[in-house]
């Protein structure tokens, strides 16, 4: 998902940048995806900025992170489309300021 998410954190001075990438199988599942990008974006922007940097420290928290971005990007997607395709969300870069 280009380009990266940078958004503040539901607390003073404290920001999250995040680079999330989608696996995704097959042409037409991706354009699908590409055509509900806007949607996509605004609902992770939504979910991050409500975040604690506190919420984010350890290890499992971030994996937690990850399952319930995975769940959100199902959810739409099963509501606008048909989700097939979709697989997975990673996290290739990760900051907390």
């Amino acid at each position: 998902m280009k380009p990266a998410f940078t958004v503040n954190l539901a607390e003073p001075k404290k920001y999250l940048l995040l680079n999330v990438q989608l696996l995704v199988e097959g042409a037409e599942p991706v354009e699908k995806i590409k055509k509900h990008m806007p949607l996509l974006r605004h609902e992770m922007i939504m979910m991050l900025s409500g975040l604690h940097a506190a919420d984010l420290q350890t290890m499992e928290q971030r994996e937690g992170l990850r399952l319930k971005t995975k769940e959100m990007i199902t959810g739409l997607l099963t509501k606008i489309q048909n989700p097939d395709g979709f697989r997975d969300v990673f996290f290739s870069e990760f900051l907390i300021q």
